[in-house]
């Protein structure tokens, strides 16, 4: 396989012939470092192989020797990053609690969508609804009612606190353990 090599300008004393393998192991650092930026909306390893496109129409496309292939190449990466973030957020379906309507006192009320606009397979939407509902039916009802009063009434954890007549410290604690029961249930099923 031949080699393709450009003149790029490294930095204002060097300019250089580099062939794009010599360009990724002098920038992998970096993308790593912009990663970890944008490694909350997507999984790293994806975000890491979209900036590594990024670092590649960088440079393909690079061609003004005044300016340093760095300061080029990290723009076009930050781009391709936000695109990608931006077309997901088009196709992905992210289900809510807060999107269900059958919080009533006996938690059995009808199902359904606040958001008519998600076009989504039916199942998949019946499916998503009944897990939703079964997680939070496997709580005990003053672990429902926490959830009920703080996610669902928008409650102040120091309102919340007064009313149940703990300290708002405790509420806390007691508001992580039943995410984190619902999170375990989640990941359980999920995997």
């Amino acid at each position: 396989m031949i080699e393709i090599k450009k003149l790029l300008k490294l930095n204002s004393n060097v300019i250089k012939e580099m062939s794009f393998e010599e360009v990724y192991k002098r920038y992998e650092r970096y993308l790593h470092k912009e990663c970890k930026t944008y490694s909350e909306n997507i999984e790293y390893e994806d975000v890491f192989q979209i900036a590594s496109i990024g670092l590649y129409k960088a440079y393909k496309t690079y061609n003004n020797i005044d300016v340093n292939l760095l300061t080029y190449a990290s723009i076009v990466i930050k781009n391709e990053i936000l695109m990608n973030i931006r077309n997901n957020k088009k196709k992905v379906k992210t289900v809510s609690i807060n999107s269900i309507g059958y919080w009533d006192k006996e938690y059995d009320s009808p199902i359904e969508w606040n958001s008519p606009d998600i076009s989504v397979d039916i199942e998949e939407e019946v499916g998503d609804k009944v897990f939703i509902k079964e997680t939070i039916s496997s709580l005990n009802d003053e672990e429902k009612e926490l959830i009920r009063e703080y996610f669902f009434r928008n409650k102040k954890q120091d309102d919340l606190a007064r009313e149940l007549n703990i300290s708002q410290t405790y509420l806390s604690k007691k508001i992580r353990r039943v995410i984190s029961k619902i999170r375990t249930s989640v990941n359980d099923v999920i995997q």
